[in-house]
């Protein structure tokens, strides 16, 4: 995230301000926001990132399904209070090439978040989410 400020010193009218964020291309801009139970396409080109907002604790299913039957594989991070990366995780996956499966608990509401990292350029999976809420 990017912030900035703008103060203007006297009364101006018809002001247009804008902004811009240049990325290298095939670069992820922003976190993708999971929906709970819908899957989402991930194209990982070194890294992306997602997060998914749990309502309640308890219980989180999570599955990654390789896509196209690609040659390389990539590694997960979950974090359940910040970003993950490969020193500082809570849960891990590595050299994920076709399926994995995840099932771990949530001890609080807010987000999970997912750090995907691999070396290879332009692997594509399919990255599902739920939370199971508790009767």
């Amino acid at each position: 995230r990017y912030y900035f400020s703008l103060t203007g010193r006297e009364s101006f009218q018809k002001v247009t301000v804008s902004s811009v964020a240049e990325t290298k291309p095939g670069s992820q801009k922003f976190p993708t926001v999971l929906e709970n139970g819908q899957p989402e396409i991930v194209v990982v080109d070194g890294v992306y990132y997602a997060g998914l907002y749990v309502d309640e604790p308890g219980p989180v299913n999570v599955s990654v399904k390789s896509l196209d039957g690609q040659n390389g594989n990539v590694d997960l991070y979950v974090g359940l209070n910040s970003w993950a990366n490969e020193e500082k995780f809570d849960i891990s996956a590595y050299k994920i090439q076709n399926y994995q499966y995840l099932d771990f608990e949530v001890s609080k509401s807010g987000y999970v978040y997912f750090t995907f990292n691999s070396e290879s350029k332009g692997l594509k999976f399919e990255l599902l989410a739920v939370p199971i809420p508790r009767p």
